[in-house]
């Protein structure tokens, strides 16, 4: 976790209900979630999330070659990746909301 976050999950955490967290990961690794983002989370919050949203790196990139992490890691989001990522989270919310 981004040590921004963790600070700001640290003033949040006393008063922190419930809450939503959306990551973006490499995912070369698999779709699967990452157990360790939630083992983090409720370290540092004090609870795990309602949801987690967790979008990987490697779905933007093509199938074939399968991405590596070293693929994963030097990708640059452009613009065009925000707008569509945005607009995926967005319609996850919607159906959980």
């Amino acid at each position: 976790m981004a040590s921004p976050l963790r600070a700001y999950f640290a003033k949040l955490k006393d008063n922190l209900m419930e809450y939503y967290f959306i990551t973006i990961c490499g995912g070369a690794d698999g779709k699967n979630s990452n157990p360790k983002i939630i083992m983090d989370l409720e370290k540092r919050v004090g609870k795990k999330p309602t949801k987690l949203i967790e979008l990987h790196i490697a779905d933007l990139l093509p199938p074939e070659p399968k991405p590596t992490r070293d693929d994963t890691m030097k990708y640059k989001l452009t613009d065009e990746d925000i707008k569509n990522l945005t607009s995926k989270v967005l319609r996850i919310l919607r159906k959980k909301l």
